[in-house]
């Protein structure tokens, strides 16, 4: 589930139904959509808290 929501941003165009994913992952449809959300949320987050963190440092001067 990870690496799915992971693999999206970084190629988008190669992006699968989620279909084809929840059947590859043994889920249902509706339960992957829900945890691919959730995983992609996460990641969305820990992303954004790293460019707030990497401006901060740039501008800062310090290390």
């Amino acid at each position: 589930m990870i690496y799915d929501a992971a693999h999206e941003p970084v190629w988008p165009e190669r992006r699968q139904p989620f279909t084809g994913l929840a059947k590859s992952a043994k889920m249902r449809k509706e339960n992957h959509i829900k945890a691919h959300k959730c995983a992609s949320s996460v990641l969305q987050e820990a992303l954004h808290g790293s460019r707030r963190e990497f401006r901060k440092a740039l501008w800062s001067g310090q290390p």
